[in-house]
């Protein structure tokens, strides 16, 4: 007689839970692996949205910082506008050092490129840098200063599409080796009284199409050195970054040398999210750092993240 053996169908309770521990195995493990592949995906897209960000940043303070006057160069600290306005409150970016306080402000007087270049309306540009030191009409009167192949005459309009704040300008001549940063420029917050400072406030003349008027209440260039190359300015700008909320924002459309400081100009935000904002004078140029971080990524990273950008401005 034969016997033929049943086969299986049923798992033993040994198989089952060989089944289930290695399932265990693989879930933990399987798990792990896609929660790195996820967290390596939020911080690559955050590493390129800060990049971004920060390199927009530094590229719109550089674009503005491109085109300063030097020599105005200066820097704050404060927690507050009202501590950062007024004589005492600055120092000059050459003098300012790494070591020193950690400034979070930095203020400086740009000259107008826009009607240096023309806009097309005029055969002339508005300004074109240079200073007739010869013309004996304007050193005879001391009240006006010749400035061939300008359409000064059209300088209030440019100016006034510009600013909010009206048609007063001012110039500084390139080659002034007697700088005063004290007084000269108005970061003490007090309004020029005259023409002997380092920079000059005028107005245009309608009369010609190549001459400024001292824009002073005492309108004369009696006593001033005047040089042959010079810049025309409408406005002060200042990049502050707020340490509490972590805000860097450019102020911008203020005047200095008539009284006016930060809380008269107008402003807006760069950056959210900034957590570094470092700048120091090179020679002749200077180098801008800016480093956005992003705490909601801690409880990935276990380390708050931040992404810096970094420009040298010539």
């Amino acid at each position: 007689m034969k016997y033929y053996r049943k086969m299986k169908f049923a798992f033993t309770m040994i198989e089952l839970i060989l089944v289930i521990v290695i399932m265990g195995i693989v879930g933990k493990y399987g798990t792990e692996i896609l929660l790195q592949a996820y967290n390596y995906y939020i911080m690559n897209v955050t590493q390129n949205r800060f990049q971004m960000q920060s390199q927009t940043a530094v590229e719109e303070a550089a674009t503005r910082l491109q085109y300063r006057i030097p020599e105005t160069l200066v820097v704050r600290q404060g927690a507050n506008i009202a501590a950062l306005n007024g004589a005492g409150s600055f120092i000059d970016l050459a003098r300012a050092t790494p070591a020193g306080a950690q400034f979070n402000v930095l203020e400086w007087i740009g000259y107008d490129i826009d009607g240096w270049r023309g806009d097309g309306a005029s055969t002339l540009p508005t300004w074109s840098g240079v200073i007739d030191v010869d013309n004996a009409a304007a050193i005879a009167a001391q009240n006006y200063v010749e400035s061939p192949a300008s359409d000064t005459g059209r300088i209030a309009g440019v100016i006034n599409s510009l600013s909010t704040r009206g048609a007063t300008a001012a110039i500084t001549y390139i080659g002034d080796k007697n700088i005063n940063l004290t007084t000269g420029y108005g970061w003490d917050n007090v309004a020029m009284a005259d023409q002997t400072d380092n920079i000059h406030p005028i107005v245009a003349n309608g009369a010609s199409v190549t001459r400024f008027n001292a824009g002073t209440a005492a309108p004369t260039f009696a006593g001033t050195n005047v040089y042959e190359y010079y810049r025309l300015t409408w406005s002060a700008y200042a990049l502050v970054h707020d340490n509490v909320t972590h805000q860097l924002w450019l102020y911008y459309d203020y005047r200095p040398w008539l009284g006016e400081n930060l809380t008269n100009a107008n402003r807006e935000i760069l950056m959210e999210n900034v957590d570094t904002f470092q700048f120091r004078s090179i020679g002749d140029a200077m180098k801008l750092q800016i480093c956005i971080k992003d705490a909601s990524l801690f409880n990935i990273t276990a380390k708050e993240y931040a992404v810096c950008s970094e420009k040298t401005i010539f």
